[in-house]
């Protein structure tokens, strides 16, 4: 799950010939993620969960990204409506709760209920969601709706990178908008 689009990705790319590249998709912390940040909060470590522990810009969408101007380069043709079209429906009509899911029980004191959206997503009449239930997400839909048309750039510099960035500064994380639209994805090297 972390490597959705709210998190990381890491891809090791083989082509016909043989040659490897990586695509290293993991967002850096965000300038305000700092010791004296923390220590004025008086906390001794970074929370588990919450706004204080969203320290890094979601790195997965310049992954994909990378690997969709790569697999172009390599010949490919499928247009990224066709490549998002299965998660829109998806989101949009939803997805039956797995019984590991319904089995893990948030705490109520991890900040995550103050999230935008967040209760309306994971609980229906604020109770969680029972394993087979389905959730649709239409906040995913629409973001996943909006970057295909107009480009995945969006996400970090367009209209999806501003809202994401103001939520973001609504519920009090270190990650900025300058964080968001300074990011990109890069193709690295692979140790091995």
């Amino acid at each position: 799950h972390m490597n959705g689009i709210g998190g990381d990705g890491f891809w090791l790319i083989r082509d016909a010939r043989g040659k490897i590249a990586a695509i290293e998709a993991c967002g850096p912390s965000g300038a305000l993620a700092t010791i004296k940040r923390y220590r004025d909060k008086e906390l001794q470590a970074i929370p588990p969960r919450g706004p204080d522990a969203a320290v890094t810009v979601a790195g997965a969408v310049g992954g994909w990204q990378v690997a969709h101007e790569l697999a172009r380069q390599l010949g490919g043709k499928l247009p990224l409506s066709v490549l998002t079209h299965d998660a829109i429906r998806h989101a949009g009509q939803g997805v039956a709760i797995s019984a590991s899911e319904a089995r893990y029980r948030l705490k109520d004191g991890d900040g995550l209920y103050a999230a935008p959206g967040f209760q309306a997503t994971f609980k229906t009449e604020g109770e969680a969601l029972t394993a087979g239930a389905v959730r649709k997400n239409a906040a995913l839909a629409a973001t996943l709706e909006q970057i295909t048309r107009a480009g995945l750039d969006d996400f970090y510099r367009g209209e999806v990178g501003r809202e994401i960035a103001a939520e973001m500064e609504a519920i009090g994380t270190p990650v900025t908008r300058a964080d968001i639209a300074g990011y990109r994805a890069r193709t690295v090297q692979p140790l091995s």
